[in-house]
């Protein structure tokens, strides 16, 4: 079994959130306004939309590679959670963004959802092979030393 066909059958909702922040910030960087309407008001408030594109697209790359490095060494789940919880917060900016400007809008339901099912799902994962990862690691520290 070849690591990508590994990595599809173990984390593959981490590999969409991955794969989704990435393509959005690539979406976002294109040369069409895609952020033009009242809606993203408060969100381009913060930033411009070719710097909410990186951010995304930075989010979605630096994902990306930690999946990649996963397991490589102790602390690599360490890295999948930042990048996990990275992504789900965007998410919930941009949820909460619409949620100020139109509290009924759809983009309020499927900003959060994906935020808090999938990148929330994949933070409490990460979390705790983060967890099973510094533990061993403090066993093979303790093994070694003795």
């Amino acid at each position: 079994m070849t690591a990508l066909h590994r990595l599809l059958a173990v984390r593959r909702l981490e590999l969409f959130i991955a794969g989704m922040t990435f393509f959005f910030g690539c979406w976002l960087l294109m040369p069409a306004v895609s952020m033009r309407t009242a809606a993203y008001g408060s969100l381009l408030r913060l930033m411009s939309e070719p710097q909410w594109g990186a951010v995304f697209l930075l989010n979605g790359l630096n994902h990306g590679l930690a999946l990649a490095i996963n397991g490589a060494r102790w602390w690599s789940p360490i890295v999948r959670w930042v990048a996990s919880f990275s992504s789900m917060s965007l998410g919930l900016i941009w949820g909460y963004g619409f949620s100020l400007v139109d509290p009924a809008s759809t983009g309020v339901f499927v900003y959060f959802y994906v935020a808090v099912v999938g990148g929330g799902w994949c933070s409490v994962v990460a979390w705790r092979d983060s967890i099973r990862a510094a533990r061993m690691e403090a066993a093979r520290a303790v093994h070694d030393y003795r």
